[in-house]
C-alpha cells in the first residue's frame, strides 16, 4: 500500500500542477526555438544531440517497463495453465493456482478455487498495467524535465565558450543574459512543480522502511515476552540457565542500520519528518 501510495500521490500532485507543467513546456519550447535560431552551430548541435539521446533513453525505458508489465501479468496465468495441463494427467493432484501477488484477497480461496482465481486475475490485470503506467509517467515526467533544465544551463555554458573564443561579447552579451534568465525561469518553475512530489517521496520512502523494520524489531523483542510467558522461573535449574541465555540475548537491539550508524525505526521517521 505504501509503495502504490507513493506512486499515485506523486501522479496526483503532478496533475494538480498541470497548469504549471503547461507553462514549463511552453517556456521550454520557446527556449529551444531561441537556441535553434542561433548562428553558432555548436549550440544547435548540442541541443539536437541531447534531445535525441533523451528521446532514445525515454523510449527504451518505456519499452522495458511495458515488457516487464506484460511478464508480470501473463507469467502467473501461463504458470497456472501449465499446472492445469499437468493435473489433467494426474487426477489425484490438487490444483494450486499461481497468483500475481501472494496476499489474502478478502479471505477468498484464490489459490484453490477457479472462479475466485479468475476474479482475482481480472482485477489484478488492469491494476498491474495501471500501476506500471502511473509509475512510468511519474518517473519520466520528473526526470525528463530535470534533464532538460540541466541541458539549458549547459547550452548557456556552450554559448559563453563560443562567444569567448570569438571575442564577441559586445554583440552577444544581451543574448547570453536573456538565455540564462530563461533557463533560470524554467528551473524555478520546475522547482515549484516537484517540491511537494519530492517531499512526499522522501517521507513515504522513509516511512516504508521504518514501518517494515518496525515489525522486524518487535518480532525480535517478542522473544523475551514469550520466555516470560512460559514461566521459566518454575523450570529446572538447567532449563532456567538456557532460558536466561535466550532472555539476555533477546534484550539486544535488532534492526537494520543506514550505513551502520543510524537505526531505521519509527522514532527515526519522527525525527526525519
Amino acid at each position: 500500500l505504501f509503495f502504490q501510495t507513493n506512486t499515485f500521490c506523486g501522479i496526483f500532485l503532478l496533475f494538480i500542477n498541470g497548469y504549471k507543467l503547461e507553462r514549463l513546456i511552453e517556456r521550454a519550447r520557446a527556449f529551444s526555438r531561441t537556441v535553434l535560431q542561433e548562428t553558432s552551430p555548436a549550440i544547435v548541435q548540442q541541443l539536437n544531440k541531447q534531445h535525441e539521446l533523451i528521446h532514445k533513453v525515454t523510449r527504451i525505458f518505456f519499452i522495458v517497463v511495458t515488457y516487464a508489465a506484460h511478464f508480470y501479468v501473463f507469467a502467473p496465468i501461463l504458470s497456472t495453465l501449465y499446472t492445469l495441463y499437468g493435473t489433467t494427467r494426474n487426477v489425484n493432484e490438487t490444483v494450486h493456482y499461481t497468483l500475481h501477488m501472494e496476499e489474502n484477497f478478502y479471505g477468498l480461496p484464490t489459490r484453490t478455487s477457479g472462479p475466485y482465481y479468475l476474479l482475482f486475475s481480472a482485477i489484478m490485470t488492469p491494476t498491474s498495467y495501471l500501476c506500471a503506467f502511473a509509475g512510468t509517467v511519474k518517473i519520466l515526467t520528473i526526470s525528463n524535465f530535470i534533464i532538460y533544465c540541466t541541458l539549458y544551463f549547459q547550452l548557456v555554458q556552450v554559448k559563453l565558450r563560443t562567444v569567448a573564443q570569438e571575442n564577441s561579447f559586445r554583440q552577444e552579451l544581451k543574448a547570453i543574459v536573456t538565455l540564462h534568465q530563461d533557463a533560470l525561469n524554467c528551473a524555478k518553475l520546475l522547482e515549484s512543480i516537484t517540491s511537494l512530489v519530492l517531499l512526499q517521496q522522501l517521507l513515504l520512502c522513509v516511512l516504508i522502511w521504518c514501518s517494515m523494520l518496525l515489525y522486524f524489531t518487535v518480532s525480535s523483542a517478542q522473544v523475551a515476552h514469550e520466555v516470560y510467558e512460559c514461566r521459566w522461573e518454575l523450570q529446572t535449574t538447567a532449563i532456567q540457565k538456557d532460558l536466561k541465555l535466550v532472555l539476555v540475548r533477546a534484550q539486544t537491539p535488532v534492526g537494520i542500520t543506514a550505513g551502520k550508524f543510524c537505526y531505521m525505526n519509527m522514532e527515526q521517521f519522527g525525527i526525519v519528518s
